[in-house]
């Protein structure tokens, strides 16, 4: 009936996969308004063990100390709410639930490398979809090769328009 669909529409949640290119170029997690880009009155925000070990070695390797930087404080805002209640709470009616393992889907079947961290990403969308199946799944990055690859997979991308990005600066030793 239509007060029945009016109601699931109301009760709508988005479960959105995070690439490690958002936490290098936009604003932190937890400054965005979450539920107007993806249109959804209540949002899960997916952390996914590849974007967390991502994270550790742009803080560790990456030749920008602007990115390191934002590499290193991005990992102390996550430990902060991966320590406190589960799922975290930020901004009204948006969570963030950290994936507590590695994906265990067959990456040959799926025509993906587990040595590619993009495709390990993937993986853990596919195979939280699998008993999620009627969710709306979301990834969210700019990243364009993630983004074809994604489309191959029937996996709903969203890049986050350009008012969240970080502004550009000019790093002194470049």
């Amino acid at each position: 009936t239509h007060v029945d669909v009016q109601f699931e529409l109301e009760m709508k949640t988005v479960y959105a996969f995070i690439d490690t290119n958002f936490f290098l170029h936009y604003m932190p997690l937890d400054q965005i308004d979450w539920l107007s880009p993806l249109c959804a009155p209540k949002a899960v925000i997916l952390l996914a063990p590849v974007v967390i070990r991502e994270l550790n070695r742009q803080k560790e390797t990456n030749p920008v100390s602007k990115l390191r930087k934002r590499a290193a404080s991005t990992l102390a805002r996550l430990d902060e709410l991966a320590g406190g209640e589960v799922p975290a709470q930020i901004l009204g009616s948006v969570e963030v639930e950290f994936l507590p393992h590695e994906p265990s889907i067959d990456f040959t079947q799926h025509k993906l490398s587990p040595a590619i961290q993009d495709d390990q990403l993937l993986a853990s969308i596919l195979e939280f979809r699998g008993p999620h199946s009627r969710d709306d799944i979301v990834l969210v990055t700019g990243d364009v090769g993630l983004k074809i690859k994604a489309r191959q997979h029937q996996v709903r991308t969203l890049t986050l328009p350009d008012r969240y990005k970080l502004p550009e600066e000019t790093d002194p030793l470049e």
